[in-house]
C-alpha cells in the first residue's frame, strides 16, 4: 500500500501519521478540519477490498462500530470508495 502520509483526502482528512499496520489494513491517524478532530482512518489492502467475502465481513464490522456510535461512544463518519473511515473513541 502506499504511504498516504501528508495527503489531504477527500479535501479535508490530513493524514498525519501511519499508526499501525497489519495483514488486512492500514490505519491512520487523520485530522478532520470539519469537525476539527482527530480521527483514525483503516485502509484495506487493495486485493482485500476486491475480496466480496471479506468486504461483507468488513461492512459488518463497520455496522457494529455504527451501533456503538448510536451509543454515543464512537462516531463512525462515512465511507470513501471501499475504504471505511473508522471511529474515534
Amino acid at each position: 500500500m502506499a504511504n498516504l502520509e501528508g495527503r489531504l483526502l477527500n479535501g479535508r482528512y490530513r493524514v498525519d501519521e501511519l499508526i499501525g499496520r497489519g495483514g488486512m489494513a492500514e490505519v491512520y491517524k487523520v485530522w478532520d478540519s470539519k469537525r476539527a478532530t482527530y480521527l483514525a482512518l483503516k485502509l484495506l489492502r487493495e486485493d482485500m477490498a476486491q475480496d466480496p467475502v471479506f468486504l461483507r465481513h468488513f461492512r459488518r464490522e463497520a455496522q457494529t462500530v455504527g451501533q456503538i456510535a448510536a451509543s454515543q461512544y464512537c462516531a463512525l463518519l462515512r465511507h470513501l470508495s471501499r475504504r471505511i473511515f473508522w471511529p474515534t473513541c
